[in-house]
């Protein structure tokens, strides 16, 4: 992935540090680690809601074969550029 060097991608526990992907301290027992921790944890809420609200409006999306990460790189991206329209114009569907 190629981000620049002030973009990073928030992950949690489960996933492997890396060059572009920031993780919440496990066990944090100091107060910088902990305060880091809450505030990793707001923004990947705000992720975890738009996609949670994209699933249940594109209800395929639960049902994706991950084994093919093309396709299922291509469809989410027309599912948010769909949603997008649809919020633009009020459409609920």
């Amino acid at each position: 992935m190629k981000l620049d060097g002030e973009e990073y991608l928030l992950g949690d526990s489960a996933y492997s540090i890396s060059t572009f992907l920031i993780k919440p301290f496990v066990n944090s027992q100091n107060p910088s680690q902990i305060q880091f921790n809450i505030i990793h944890s707001l923004h990947r809420v705000v992720v975890e809601n738009a996609f949670g609200k994209l699933k249940n409006r594109f209800i395929t999306l639960k049902e994706l074969n991950v084994r093919d990460i093309f396709t299922v790189v291509k469809i989410t991206e027309c599912a948010i550029i769909l949603h997008n329209f649809l919020e633009l114009n009020n459409d609920n569907v």
